[in-house]
């Protein structure tokens, strides 16, 4: 039968359609009554009833008709499968937007408060196998293995999203009364994020079109697991396989074929007896810590294993072919549980840690000194470990990957701490605050900036600390250990590796920083003058504390001075380039002014160490010498007007030839810090120490033939 429609009437049978037979609120009702899909994925063609859901969310059907949704989403995630389907994306977003943000007028209604609800912290550790035991009233029972790595992921994005939405949004949620709450911290520490990645990357039909977004939040929220150095070491072990690696695959894989896998107790036992016989700890790590060879899941199990037995690798009798090895499975594992492995290898290493004297592993479910959120908290925690861990080049790898990382959590944690209290007005609750809106917001903005600083300003002193420290490692004693001299100077040392390593971490610190304020810092805070050479040396970024020598110089401390003029001499003698020549003339100009100045009593103590610098200045710039030699010749009037004044009723003849000019400088520095040792040999030594600096000076600017 045919019916003719007049075209003007068509807008009338639609609202009669979407108004009357079919109003919203019905087909809200309907949607949430129809089974969800089953192992839904890419390859479904047709009209699914996730297209259903996710329009009536777009137009807020569901909060209109106060219906629950949650139920029904909750059940389509944990059912999808490989590939995953273009629509499950966008329905978690309209959702999470659901959670966060109250229908208004421009949806053609308004509510005051939020009607869907978020998942539970159980139902989603229940994907992750995290929450065995939970209550959830659903028709189906899975286990974690039986979840497919999309939902995995699906469950990640909502949570990150759901986190990044409540934080964006906190300043307008702060007003409402039944506003949606964070998760806790220790959620996102329960799901295995860089495990999921991994399987992301080597199953891009698992993650099409989801991965980029994770990585986005990620980035955000959680950017000590995207730290750059860890990819990088990732994408080379992808592409690393050479045909030695295909050596190594094969003859692992013939052995592998005639003996059964390690387990991780035997792991532990073969790396604590390692001192005694290295072979079996080394076959066992090769085979673990090559991805061809042992799988994710499998490698994983052995974390414990590996971080308890770190102390026992300690023993000078252990090859450094084990701790090598060690080395890098320790990397693949931070790879794939990196939150985990930086705790049990801190709790390892601490002084106090048992595992220095256990012969086993520990019980299952032993609670650990620290856990991550320690970590996040206090940072610095990292370099507390014992100080035989900080003296091995292949632990101090370790420490120093997990400590960048640490304080980039530290710095995300603070971000997250101030979006989630945001600032209202002293003295006003929020109903107040919202009568008195525009009042408010001069106030409100003054407060996030005051905020803010604080809180940048928290930063750097915390880089700083990091940077003082690892200051610190570099000048460390090493037990037992005498550094090889003359012919022996040019080989490698642990003393030198551990240095190298310490210059290169101060490096990033030092790049990574877009304001200088971290090396601002430490040139202001100062450190032991004997490491200036081996920083200035190490750290190519060292130049930028040029910038803060004459900050330094305009100190009314002394001791500043004396290490501004150090630095200063280091600086000239690397970078021989036109700022560092008007950096040393200022520090000559300043010298000069201080030898009137300096009280006698200070004057010795100020000129001995800065003396040596001279040098260095008129090594780099010759066009210094005049200068240098005109402070030369003002500081020994000056010490002759000294001695002779103390001296007035004797007479004292000033000859050179009588004076020790090769008077070492270990017993000049003891004669300065000795308060007893008589003012006028500590003149004289000062002295002695000036015409040692002439010569100096003399045969390094003078040619040999004019001598």
């Amino acid at each position: 039968m045919k019916i003719n429609v007049d075209p003007n009437q068509f807008a009338r049978i639609k609202n009669i359609f979407t108004k009357d037979v079919f109003p919203p609120q019905k087909v809200a009702e309907h949607a949430i009554k129809v089974p969800i899909t089953k192992e839904i994925n890419a390859n479904m063609e047709g009209y699914l009833p996730v297209h259903c859901v996710y329009q009536l969310l777009k137009t807020r059907a569901f909060s209109q008709g106060k219906i629950h949704v949650k139920t029904w989403i909750y059940e389509q995630i944990c059912s999808t499968k490989v590939p995953l389907h273009p629509h499950l994306q966008p329905l978690i977003q309209e959702y999470v937007g659901t959670l966060v943000n109250p229908p208004t007028t421009r949806h053609g209604f308004r509510v005051d408060h939020v009607l869907n609800t978020p998942f539970t912290e159980d139902e989603i550790l229940r994907v992750f196998g995290k929450r065995k035991d939970a209550k959830i009233s659903y028709d189906f029972h899975k286990t974690a293995d039986e979840f497919s790595l999309p939902t995995k992921l699906l469950m990640l994005y909502y949570t990150l999203l759901y986190e990044e939405n409540v934080l964006n949004n906190m300043k307008d949620l702060a007003l409402q009364p039944n506003r949606p709450r964070r998760y806790s911290s220790s959620l996102m520490n329960k799901i295995p994020v860089k495990l999921l990645l991994h399987k992301a990357q080597r199953e891009p039909r698992a993650s099409q079109g989801l991965y980029p977004a994770l990585i986005g939040l990620l980035i955000n929220h959680l950017p000590h697991l995207c730290m750059a150095s860890d990819w990088l070491e990732e994408l080379d072990d992808d592409t690393s396989m050479t045909s030695s690696t295909t050596t190594i695959v094969a003859t692992i894989s013939r052995n592998k074929q005639a003996s059964s896998s390690p387990t991780p107790e035997q792991l532990y036992t073969d790396l604590r007896c390692s001192a005694l016989i290295p072979a079996p700890a080394i076959i066992h790590l090769r085979e673990l810590s090559t991805p061809h060879m042992t799988s994710a899941d499998d490698v994983i199990k052995f974390v414990k294993a590996l971080t308890w037995s770190l102390p026992h690798l300690l023993d000078h009798k252990v090859a450094r072919r084990v701790r090598k090895e060690a080395l890098k499975l320790w990397f693949r594992l931070n790879s794939l549980v990196p939150r985990k492995l930086w705790v049990l290898t801190v709790s390892s290493l601490l002084p106090s840690s048992e595992a220095w004297a256990a012969n086993s592993l520990p019980p299952r479910g032993q609670q650990l000194a620290i856990d991550f959120e320690m970590l996040v908290t206090d940072p610095l925690i990292v370099l507390s470990v014992h100080r035989r861990a900080l003296q091995c080049p292949e632990f101090l790898e370790m420490i120093l990957r997990m400590l960048p990382a640490c304080i980039s959590a530290n710095k995300s944690h603070t971000i997250s701490m101030l979006k989630a209290n945001p600032t209202l007005a002293k003295g006003q609750n929020p109903l107040q605050w919202f009568k008195n809106r525009q009042g408010a917001a001069a106030e409100q903005q003054n407060l996030e900036k005051e905020k803010e600083k604080l809180r940048l300003a928290y930063t750097a002193t915390l880089k700083s600390a990091a940077v003082q420290m690892l200051i610190e490692i570099c000048g460390m004693e090493f037990d037992g250990q005498h550094e090889q001299t003359s012919s022996k100077l040019f080989l490698l040392t642990s003393r030198r590796e551990v240095q190298c390593l310490a210059c290169s971490a101060i490096h990033q610190f030092f790049i990574n920083d877009s304001n200088n304020e971290t090396a601002k810092l430490v040139s202001i805070q100062g450190y032991a003058p004997e490491l200036i050479e081996i920083l200035v040396a190490g750290v190519p970024s060292a130049h930028i504390c040029t910038d803060f020598v004459a900050e330094l110089l305009q100190e009314a401390n002394y001791k500043k001075h004396i290490f501004a003029i150090e630095l200063a001499s280091q600086l000239c003698l690397h970078y021989r380039l036109a700022p560092q020549m008007a950096v040393a003339k200022l520090c000559i100009n300043t010298m000069s002014a201080l030898v009137t100045v300096v009280p006698k009593t200070e004057f010795c103590q100020f000129f001995n160490p800065t003396l040596g610098s001279l040098p260095n200045f008129t090594s780099a710039f010759p066009p210094l010498l005049r200068d240098v030699i005109s402070l030369l010749s003002h500081i020994s009037r000056v010490i002759n007007s000294f001695v002779t004044s103390q001296h007035e009723h004797t007479t004292v003849v000033m000859d050179e030839r009588e004076w020790n000019v090769d008077i070492d400088d270990d017993v000049m520095i003891a004669m300065q810090s000795n308060d007893d040792a008589i003012s006028s040999d500590k003149f004289v030594c000062l002295y002695a120490k000036v015409r040692r600096i002439y010569n100096k000076i003399v045969h390094q600017n003078v040619p040999e033939t004019s001598l």
